[in-house]
């Protein structure tokens, strides 16, 4: 589907199934009469310029004569169209006048009509989507922009899986953590309804919940979930990705009793945790899942329809596959999903069902005449703080209100100023956590750059540096892996028959294999340590989202430290089979 620059009046979705049954009516008169019984059911819906430009991209698919339903839309207006007996009857009169109003008003419309495309430069959107993809290596993309209350700009680019279909905005994709605002619009709904308090204690909630932290202070509340604020840390809110269980209390039994990093409320700190117990907390008080609260109460008002809170419900509707580097290749991998994790990180919606949440978070919780929430709540969840960077549900400044979210193989960006002005969408269905630790985010740059190439060039230039780029560190690494290989080959070679043997035993080979122990040994046990905690995530998580390489990061360790095992047992076999090696040991006590 190609760009939109309007958004289609609910109405004129009946008018167009009245057409496609009555504009071949066997007596023009009776079409004539159908169709200005339509219009005049419309009259108040949409201005007259939608109208138009609608039976104009009708005309273009069927055939069919636009200006003709532009007539009988000014028929409407003016008067009746009777039939009499043996045709319809119209005045010269009235006929003249009707043409004369037709030029009047495509005369005037006309600005209006260059002003509207001119909203968004879409061949300068192309440019960047192709860019950007070409890049960060996108296989898909979608991306929708809201301006003033409306759609401007909705597009999809690239395939959606390996059968080469492509992608749409109705094509539904994860969203990763821009789940994360559409729980806090649950939770919010149900503080209004007066179902749960936003400052009670989880406990009270989840009584199940096993806490272990600093003493002393108070308890975290849902607000401290959903203003990240809890006090459990990001590494544990990566832990849990991986995590094996069908709900929250499964899997946090199976975690143990975390342990607060800190006190409730005293500082921000982004975990996953809170947002799968806040899922979970929407289960206990709504008294129905999760998934089916998601889609009665938001998805279904906000004419979503193209959205999910079951990833398998999505996969059977159109969900676009997601796409991960494999040593280099992007491959379509689908890792499983546990529904207390879709809260925090896996709801599925399309670019053009996400502008409809957009555009209902930035009216004040309605869109068209669905209200989901109050201005009030909206409010609240969008509040800035200064020095504090949440809100309920979203990252917040004095300017720009966003969320970004990354799952194993997606990414989704959704922002919108404060003003209520320009918002943006941007759905992609790849994700390389390696490549971005590495150079960047380039995904969440793209995001911001086809915003201001929608805005052309007036909403944050200056903030804007140079694009982040993806190097070609592929080969590289994989020359490296493969000189570790090598290095293990020869490792084995000198278990079975090389320098180890008897007859070279003698002390500078007991200094040889202090060196080998610090290298097959003392590196490897450091590496497996230490680099979770640089990538601030288990290594059960890290095999999630950084296959192929990361599985190569974690074998080839554990394989020199095997070796080394070996090699200490075999020599020391060796040793004790010699003369010289009893000398040797002697020598050395």
């Amino acid at each position: 589907m190609g760009s939109d620059s309007y958004e289609e009046p609910l109405g004129l979705r009946y008018f167009a199934y009245f057409l496609s049954f009555h504009y071949d009516s066997d007596h023009p008169c009776d079409t004539r009469i159908r169709v200005g019984r339509a219009i005049r059911g419309l009259a108040h819906s949409r201005d007259s310029f939608d109208l138009y430009r609608f039976v104009a991209k009708r005309q273009e698919s069927t055939g069919k004569n636009a200006i003709f339903f532009w007539k009988m839309s000014l028929s409407a207006s003016f008067g009746p169209i009777q039939p009499e007996r043996g045709g319809c009857h119209l005045r010269i009169k009235q006929l003249i006048v009707i043409i004369l109003i037709i030029l009047v008003v495509l005369t005037a419309l006309l600005p209006q009509l260059t002003h509207a495309n001119a909203i968004v430069n879409e061949s300068q959107m192309d440019k960047e989507v192709r860019q950007g993809m070409h890049d960060y290596h996108i296989p898909g993309l979608a991306v929708g922009v809201v301006k003033d209350g409306r759609i401007v700009f909705l597009k999809g680019y690239g395939k959606a899986d390996d059968t080469g279909r492509e992608v749409t905005p109705e094509t539904p994709f994860i969203l990763g953590s821009v789940s994360k605002p559409i729980t806090a619009t649950a939770i919010m709904q149900l503080s209004e309804q007066g179902k749960l308090r936003l400052d009670e204690p989880v406990l009270a909630y989840l009584p199940w919940l096993q806490v272990d932290g600093p003493t002393g202070g108070r308890e975290a509340t849902v607000r401290d979930l959903l203003r990240q604020t809890s006090g459990w840390s990001t590494y544990d809110g990566r832990a849990i990705m991986a995590a094996q269980g069908h709900t929250a209390e499964e899997i946090m039994e199976r975690q143990g009793k975390l342990k607060l990093e800190r006190q409730p409320g005293e500082r921000f700190g982004y975990s996953n945790v809170n947002y799968m117990l806040l899922g979970a907390i929407i289960e206990q008080v709504s008294g129905e899942p999760y998934a089916a609260y998601i889609e009665n109460y938001i998805f279904q008002p906000l004419d979503m329809t193209d959205s999910y809170a079951d990833p398998s419900t999505a996969r059977e509707n159109g969900l676009a596959s997601g796409y991960q580097t494999v040593f280099g290749k992007l491959m379509e991998i689908k890792p499983d999903i546990s529904p207390a994790l879709v809260p925090a990180g896996y709801l599925a919606a399309s670019a053009r069902d996400m502008t409809h949440f957009l555009l209902s978070q930035m009216n004040g919780g309605q869109y068209r005449d669905a209200t989901v929430l109050s201005a009030a709540s909206t409010g609240l969840m969008q509040r800035y703080e200064a020095g504090f960077p949440y809100g309920l549900g979203w990252f917040t400044t004095s300017e720009w209100i966003s969320h970004g979210g990354d799952a194993e193989n997606y990414h989704a960006d959704v922002m919108m100023h404060t003003d209520g002005s320009w918002g943006i969408v941007v759905l992609m269905n790849t994700n390389d956590v390696l490549l971005t630790s590495l150079y960047g985010n380039g995904y969440g740059d793209l995001s911001f750059r086809l915003l201001e190439a929608a805005g052309n060039g007036s909403l944050f230039s200056s903030l804007l540096i140079e694009p982040v780029k993806f190097g070609a560190i592929a080969p590289y690494l994989n020359l490296g892996i493969a000189a570790l290989a090598i290095w293990l080959i020869w490792s084995l070679y000198r278990l079975v028959g090389g320098p180890n043997s008897a007859r070279h035993v003698s002390k500078w080979l007991i200094v040889r294999g202090s060196l080998l122990t610090v290298i097959d040994l003392i590196v490897p046990l450091l590496f497996l340590l230490q680099f979770p905690v640089e990538m601030g995530a288990p290594w059960r998580t890290i095999l999630r989202f950084v296959p192929g390489w990361g599985h190569a990061l974690f074998i080839i360790p554990m394989l020199f430290i095997f070796v080394w095992l070996l090699e200490g047992l075999l020599l020391f076999y060796r040793l004790r089979r010699t003369d010289r090696g009893h000398e040797v040991i002697e020598g050395l006590r």
